[in-house]
């Protein structure tokens, strides 16, 4: 699996969480590259998609930038967001919450059905 987003959504995090789960998950720091298809290197089997607002990413960290860089970011995650399987906006939820939608996405894909929360 692999994990792409804009920063601070919430990606190592998850990863991290998923590791415990015994999950083979990796971060993608796609964001910061103009390798639109970076993502893909890994030929991951299954792709999630990170995102959160500038509210948000204000409340996890310090940030300096803004709304133009996140646009920017979102330029060059394009390709990923439109392929990924899973897509969720952190922006609201706990890091427990987002583990247990991607859990319950996995889950539910069994017999080749991607399942977009």
């Amino acid at each position: 699996m692999v994990i792409v987003g804009v920063c601070t959504s919430g990606k190592t995090t998850l990863r991290d969480a998923l590791k415990t789960l015994g999950v083979d998950a990796y971060v993608v720091s796609q964001e910061h590259s103009s390798v639109r298809r970076m993502w893909r290197l890994r030929s991951p089997q299954y792709v999630v998609c990170l995102d959160c607002d500038i509210k948000a990413a204000r409340r996890r960290r310090s940030v300096y930038w803004g709304e133009e860089m996140l646009a920017r970011q979102w330029q060059r995650l394009r390709d990923a967001r439109e392929n990924c399987d899973l897509y969720i906006d952190t922006s609201g939820l706990e890091t427990p919450e987002t583990v247990r939608r991607v859990v319950a996405a996995m889950a539910s894909r069994q017999g080749g059905t991607a399942c977009r929360l």
